[in-house]
């Protein structure tokens, strides 16, 4: 198997005046998981303002790779940003869509400043090296209400 199955590079340039984001998909040998990327994608282009369009040779950009697991940083880190979908377990609309709303600089719904009126973390059930995914932060909340739904809400 091809340590490289989803070598796929996004680019990611974020300009003050628009919300294009400069796309490049590579890797002819991983078609259904780029299928896949390009439709999670799309929705953004459909449903936001935000717009992923073709890479050439941009400095700053996403690199979606295959790695252990399904992880982003947070927000634009400058050069290349990778953004973490195993083939097996994260290549799902939805997680490809949370992954890439995380190198957009989206906290976890769950994480609100807000969130004790909503929800409850049963901390004994969270691994030590998890909490993070779990820990309150200082958001401006722009009075939209909580969404159970979010893509970026874990669930239960």
């Amino acid at each position: 198997m091809d340590h490289k199955l989803l070598s796929t590079i996004l680019a990611l340039l974020l300009s003050l005046s628009q919300a294009h984001h400069l796309v490049e998909l590579g890797n002819e040998d991983a078609y259904g998981e780029k299928q896949k990327i390009e439709n999670a994608m799309k929705t953004f282009n459909t449903e936001t303002c935000i717009r992923f369009v073709p890479r050439f040779s941009q400095s700053d950009y996403i690199s979606i790779e295959n790695r252990d697991g399904c992880y982003s940083s947070l927000g634009r880190t400058g050069g290349t940003q990778v953004v973490s979908l195993a083939t097996y377990g994260c290549v799902y609309h939805g997680i490809i869509q949370h992954e890439l709303n995380h190198a957009l600089g989206f906290y976890h719904e769950h994480t609100r400043s807000d969130r004790d009126q909503y929800v409850r973390i049963n901390w004994q059930y969270i691994p030590s090296n998890t909490i993070y995914n779990f820990q309150k932060q200082d958001t401006n909340n722009l009075y939209t209400p909580y969404d159970y739904t979010s893509v970026m809400h874990y669930g239960r």
